[in-house]
């Protein structure tokens, strides 16, 4: 059995997870889901994203910002809630996840190490500014860990290097 440990910033969607079912096959797969209950990217970073997005209006106003940080747990859950259900309706049996109330990196080092995991793959949206200086969760985990760790932009194939 491989186990995956997948984090993602917010439910994965119809494509993506499409994606993960098909990932190896008819090999059977462990996926076990982190999302984080709110992004470690700084108000900057997010800005500068949704410029470059041409998403100008996010990036004047920030819609976390007006959540309570139960509020924003609240969603996570539910986030996590569909994406565990929607890759078991995709056919992969065995799929669990957490959401973590900070360090998302962190807590998928001390996942990796605690399940046994054989890879880490990392669904996000595009972070220019986490991108281009390295700072991007996947990079951070393939310093931290020694497993391969497969970064895909939500909704798309776009693998980041």
């Amino acid at each position: 059995m491989i186990t995956t440990v997948l984090l993602t910033e917010k439910t994965l969607s119809a494509h993506d997870v499409a994606r993960m079912a098909s990932l190896h096959g008819d090999d059977e797969v462990r996926v076990h889901v982190v999302i984080p209950a709110h992004g470690d990217f700084g108000g900057v970073e997010e800005a500068v994203d949704d410029i470059a997005k041409t998403h100008f209006r996010d990036a004047l106003h920030d819609e976390d910002a007006e959540s309570s940080p139960q509020q924003l747990s609240s969603r996570a859950h539910e986030e996590l809630a569909a994406t565990v259900a929607a890759l078991q309706s995709a056919g992969l049996s065995s799929v669990d996840g957490e959401v973590v109330p900070k360090h998302p990196v962190d807590a998928v080092v001390a996942l990796a190490e605690q399940l046994g995991a054989d890879e880490v793959v990392v669904f996000t949206e595009p972070h220019l500014v986490a991108d281009l200086t390295r700072r991007d969760w996947a990079t951070r985990l393939r310093h931290k860990l020694h497993l391969p760790v497969l970064h895909v932009v939500l909704g798309t194939d776009q693998v980041v290097g």
